[in-house]
């Protein structure tokens, strides 16, 4: 401070002397002073860079009384590849954190037999009415949570649920099988047939008198539905909504289940052993 004063009064001294006027006396001061002491360099404060990542959760859902393991698979917009995440046996939700972006979510079992997504169905309500398998986009946020990504849609047809890069699909084809019954002492020969849920095809397997059980083979991946008709008629027995909920007078929804058949496997538990839903509950016999 006192050099500042002592600068001051000598250059009104100088400028006295010469002759200066006061308004180049100032500047002259000004000048001088900045010189003795530049400002000091403003102070930068760098903010924290916004969230890159987000976290998506959703349901996951199958058409049978389990859910089998499986891969999410979390695809971003312009991303070569997806996030997989690994969804174990009966999983039945799912939470990943992810990069911002735009996505899009769908699942294959491992040996990419079937597959279901997160689509226009989900969203309207997955009914009888709603027939579009688009998958939606979704965006999720830095920092964010998205809910309700429901990866629910397994009633699609064949190209509806992408597959990711790289993916073999498995050819062998699969069978089901279970048990049989009747409401008599006896069970009679029977013909069972599993319908095609993605086309018009069935197969059958012919059973004698007394046999309690029955396996149908060479079906190609995909799901069908399961009747036992006795045999020159249209009489039958479905695997059925009222199977898996214990056939007791309570159980009053008899529509067929569907079963999910994969690649090179047998599944199992499909009886047919709903032989009380009203008339016209089940399709024809389609044997001749």
């Amino acid at each position: 401070m006192e050099k500042r004063i002592l600068l001051s009064v000598l250059f009104f001294l100088l400028a006295a002397c010469s002759g200066q006027s006061q308004a180049d006396t100032v500047a002259t001061i000004v000048a001088a002073t900045l010189q003795a002491n530049p400002p000091a360099a403003p102070e930068v404060t760098s903010s924290s860079p916004a969230a890159l990542t987000g976290v998506m959760e959703g349901k996951l859902c199958f058409p049978s009384e389990g859910i089998p393991p499986m891969n999410l698979y979390l695809q971003q917009a312009g991303a070569a590849e997806p996030v997989v995440v690994p969804i174990a046996q009966n999983q039945t939700a799912f939470s990943a954190e992810v990069p911002a972006g735009t996505y899009t979510a769908f699942a294959w079992l491992p040996d990419f037999s079937f597959g279901g997504s997160y689509s226009q169905m989900v969203s309207c309500g997955l009914s009888a009415d709603c027939s579009d398998h688009t998958l939606l986009s979704f965006e999720v946020t830095g920092g964010a949570a998205t809910a309700g990504i429901d990866v629910c849609d397994w009633y699609g047809n064949p190209g509806d649920v992408p597959l990711p890069p790289g993916a073999e699909v498995q050819s062998a084809p699969g069978s089901i099988a279970g048990s049989l019954s009747y409401p008599s002492e006896m069970i009679p020969a029977m013909q069972v047939v599993a319908f095609s849920a993605d086309s018009d095809t069935w197969f059958v397997s012919a059973t004698a008198d007394g046999q309690a059980s029955y396996q149908i083979d060479n079906l190609p991946a995909g799901e069908y539905f399961i009747v036992a008709y006795l045999f020159g008629g249209d009489f039958g027995g479905g695997y059925t909504a009222a199977v898996a909920c214990g056939l007791s007078v309570d159980c009053a929804n008899h529509s067929l289940l569907p079963v999910v058949v994969q690649a090179g496997q047998v599944t199992t538990g499909a009886n047919p052993a709903d032989w009380y839903a009203p008339e016209g509950s089940f399709p024809a016999n389609p044997v001749p």
